[in-house]
């Protein structure tokens, strides 16, 4: 038995309910850094979301389907890192149910490991991170957008698609 703050905890995510919430559920935090789990069901939600208070980086621990961004669709599938840098629109359109553990940076940056002496040996090879190509997206109506900044959600609606771009320039991306 322990007892106290040192104890244990389990975290069993298939108790969490998931489905339709908005942003993912904390499961631990700090003034840096957070951890959470988000469940997408097929048909997904309306809105789009952009994180203006860190980076995301989500694990897809099950499914498969497309991250819509403004730089262009993504698409994933199980065990696929996804890197969506704080400030950007994007959507996740799921084919299959998904399951995403979500870890959020606040106050540093996700970047590239120096492969140091491993060099072309090293556990990943850069030549299979994949950035998203533009596409024009010409759809009509409106279309609403949540941004989370300093925890609290703000709605924007535009009178056009938030991906109807024509592309992008520059080294920040999905």
């Amino acid at each position: 038995a322990v007892e106290g703050p040192a104890a244990h905890h389990a975290y069993d995510t298939r108790r969490l309910a998931g489905d339709g919430d908005l942003w993912p559920t904390l499961l631990l935090g700090n003034h840096q850094t957070s951890i959470a789990f988000l469940r997408v069901a097929v048909g997904g939600r309306a809105e789009f979301l952009r994180d203006a208070d860190g980076d995301q980086l989500f694990f897809v621990h099950a499914g498969a389907g497309v991250l819509r961004t403004e730089y262009g669709p993504l698409t994933y599938r199980v065990g696929d890192y996804l890197i969506v840098p704080r400030g950007t629109t994007y959507r996740v359109e799921p084919t299959e149910v998904t399951e995403l553990l979500v870890v959020e940076a606040y106050e540093s940056r996700f970047r590239l490991p120096d492969r140091g002496m491993l060099g072309r040996h090293a556990l990943f090879a850069p030549a299979m991170i994949e950035v998203p190509e533009a596409e024009a997206v010409d759809e009509a109506g409106e279309f609403t957008v949540v941004v989370k900044r300093g925890g609290q959600d703000t709605r924007i609606t535009y009178p056009f698609h938030p991906c109807d771009v024509v592309g992008w320039k520059g080294d920040v991306a999905p």
